[in-house]
């Protein structure tokens, strides 16, 4: 969060405190123009309030008059900040309508669209940003990673899923960190990271800012299908990790790793087992039992998080 905080406007600092932006834990930070400032943090909303300069509680539907609103000129400090004053360098990125900053933060942007032959090929005119915070929450796998394995301590291939922004990558990244470790009698393995838009590791010039444990190697950027075959052949993995699998060419790759002898952890966007289904490609790997075990996170309305396991057919664990 300190690495988002410095980007921030100059208006927002001057209004509030570092202390209670890093203390309250936030998970988005969402700029309208024209419109208030709204972040979220356990479960509440949060604005910034100009007259007692700090940030409080959105108690009401409506935002109270002393609210600090975002204004154009705010947002294009921030976007410049978090491009460092160089958006064309995300251009790839933003096609999917999102850039990745330092620390694995997520850059949500909105505006008008830029479009060629039926494709968007980027955003102008941005009035919309939605900061998503990327946490890391050690420990917060421990108590499932024994769901992980057989009874002979071999693991098994696992997916997780939930609605975006429930916390998929937070869980990825601890049982990432876990599985490479070691954890209680279950050895460290091996595991090769396919960090497309460098949300688990964090990267920072080839640099995990994120804990990922000590036996795992990274790929940062790339096609997630192409990064795939390229770690098999590189690093020889036992596990190959990666975060939102996609389009029939991610299910392609992975059915080579897996029948290269590699274990796979890898999460999707689903709010339910009936939704898993729909999708054809992952109907198929369901049906033939490629994934021996399945996490569904569910976050409360306190901001908690709860997770039920699966067995490969679908039977819960706990």
């Amino acid at each position: 969060m300190e690495s988002v905080y410095e980007i921030l406007p100059v208006q927002i600092k001057r209004t509030t405190e570092k202390k209670q932006w890093l203390e309250l834990r936030l998970e988005e930070i969402r700029f309208r123009v024209n419109m208030p400032l709204l972040a979220e943090a356990g479960g509440e909303e949060w604005y910034i309030d100009t007259r007692r300069k700090c940030l409080a509680p959105c108690k009401c539907r409506t935002v109270p008059g002393e609210a600090l609103i975002v204004r154009k000129e705010m947002l294009n400090e921030l976007l410049n900040g978090l491009s460092r004053n160089s958006m064309y360098a995300y251009q790839n990125e933003m096609q999917q309508g999102f850039f990745t900053f330092q620390g694995g933060h997520r850059i949500g942007i909105c505006g008008k669209v830029i479009s060629e032959q039926g494709k968007i090929k980027g955003v102008t005119g941005i009035c919309y940003v939605n900061i998503r915070i990327a946490r890391e929450c050690p420990g917060c796998a421990k108590d499932l990673i024994p769901f992980l394995h057989d009874s002979e301590r071999r693991y098994l291939s696992t997916l997780i899923f939930s609605v975006p922004g429930a916390g998929k990558t937070t869980l990825l990244r601890d049982c990432i960190r876990l599985l490479s470790n070691g954890c209680g009698p279950y050895r460290g393995k091996k595991i090769s990271v396919v960090d497309e838009r460098g949300e688990i590791a964090g990267c920072f010039r080839g640099v995990p800012q994120k804990d990922i444990g000590m036996r795992s190697d990274i790929l940062d950027g790339g096609k997630k299908s192409e990064a795939m075959l390229f770690l098999l052949r590189s690093m020889s993995p036992e596990i190959i990790a990666m975060d939102e699998l996609g389009g029939p060419e991610d299910y392609e790759a992975l059915r080579q790793m897996v029948y290269s002898g590699c274990s796979v952890l890898a999460t999707v966007h689903a709010s339910c087992i009936d939704e898993l289904m729909e999708k054809e490609q992952m109907a198929r790997w369901i049906r033939e039992k490629k994934f021996r075990r399945f996490v569904q996170v569910e976050k409360k309305e306190d901001g908690s998080r709860q997770y039920f396991i699966y067995d490969g057919d679908m039977k819960r664990l706990c």
